[in-house]
């Protein structure tokens, strides 16, 4: 999805399409920077949404997850080996799937765009 535009649900099935493409090349060794900015992203926005409410079982795997991608960034050969984080990583990814489908496009568009301003929508 691109700034100043909204979602759609044909957006949103590209989305999780790219987004489990991502996850299989962090997990091959292989992940590029577009990869990790990518799931860094869905990291940021499913951690806004579980603070205000929907789907806050994806908190504890923020930490993880973010560890992973941390070394996805630097070292992309070596973040299969974080186990624990890539495993994080996957399980929310399929709870932000969740949230998305969880609030109307509308919202869920909201919640985009201000977890990536750094405000509450």
């Amino acid at each position: 999805m691109l700034a100043g535009t909204h979602a759609s649900a044909h957006d949103l099935e590209g989305l999780l399409t790219q987004e489990l493409l991502s996850l299989a090349t962090l997990k091959a060794g292989q992940a590029r920077a577009v990869d990790v900015r990518g799931l860094r992203r869905r990291v940021l926005i499913s951690a806004h949404m579980a603070r205000l409410g929907i789907g806050p079982e994806v908190l504890p795997l923020v930490g993880p997850a973010r560890r992973v991608l941390d070394v996805a960034a630097t070292m992309p050969d070596a973040a299969p080996a974080d186990t624990e984080g890539v495993a994080a990583l996957a399980e929310l990814l399929d709870l932000h799937d969740q949230q998305r489908q969880a609030v109307p496009l509308a919202d869920y568009d909201a919640a985009v765009h201000a977890a990536l301003n750094q405000r509450r929508w």
